[in-house]
């Protein structure tokens, strides 16, 4: 494990060791064990070990294993500490972020080597295979989850889809305001007939907290096309933040997402 630590932010690497993944339950005690010696208060612990295994291993069976040499944990570092130096400003709390690796070949040749997932306001965790040019998919990953990290209507125990989507548009939204780059590919994967098709026919379906529909939108099923959900959400903050001037992110980060909602349906 490597430690940054300043008083806006702590950065924990665990790119160490990663030939004992090969037995997925070592790495994963191993991983439990170090952050239990932390002794941070995260709130979320008892559901840690089941949320991270598949965001590290994805499917059983397909794992690509690899090493992480020391020129690559420097540059990880690097690109994290410089994100969070400019992402400061949006928050008051410390942010503490993680870094695992991801063994799951969608991550490596879909995704650009990083994912992210915000289990615990102001606790981020990013999962990463640094592939050719990671660097930027790791600051953009991680623009992305700070965003749901500040948020406090992000992490409700039952959140409705109509909420999710646009979390996860705003999310994006924010990311290109303060870094710039292309429109990610999960926020571009159906076209303007296909996102007005999709939209209508889940209009009825927006304060539903049914996990297996907001598992099928955002991710993917025989009625939905992989990332419907996220495309969504995109055209929907796109949408409320047409003709907006001088867009306060302090603010619309932490505004009610279904407030955003009502104004645009």
């Amino acid at each position: 494990m490597k430690l940054l630590k300043t008083k806006d932010y702590e950065i924990y690497t665990f790119l160490d060791n990663l030939d004992l993944a090969k037995e997925n339950s070592k790495f994963i005690q191993n991983f439990l064990e170090n952050f239990d010696s932390l002794n941070l208060n995260y709130s979320n612990r008892n559901k840690l070990e089941d949320e991270i295994n598949y965001p590290i291993f994805g499917e059983k069976g397909k794992e690509i294993y690899f090493e992480v040499n020391e020129d690559q944990k420097n540059e990880i570092l690097e690109v994290l500490k410089k994100t969070l130096i400019e992402l400061k400003n949006f928050t008051k709390i410390k942010t503490n972020v993680f870094v695992l690796p991801t063994f799951d070949p969608f991550v490596k040749n879909e995704m650009g080597g990083s994912i992210g997932h915000c289990f615990v306001n102001n606790f981020i965790f990013i999962f990463l295979n640094p592939v050719t040019d990671f660097k930027k998919n790791l600051k953009e990953t991680l623009a992305h989850e700070f965003a749901h990290s500040v948020s406090p209507y992000y992490l409700k125990e039952e959140v409705k889809l109509g909420t999710c989507l646009v979390s996860e548009g705003l999310a994006e939204h924010f990311r290109e305001s303060i870094f710039g780059g292309e429109v990610a590919p999960f926020s571009k994967a159906l076209n303007e007939n296909e996102i007005k098709e999709y939209f209508e026919e889940l209009k009825s379906k927006l304060d539903s907290t049914e996990e297996e529909l907001y598992l099928d939108v955002f991710f993917g099923s025989k009625k939905y096309p992989n990332w419907t959900g996220y495309t969504l959400g995109y055209y929907l903050v796109e949408k409320y933040l047409k003709d907006k001037q001088n867009i306060d992110w302090n603010v619309l980060l932490r505004k009610n997402p279904e407030e955003i909602l009502k104004e645009v349906l």
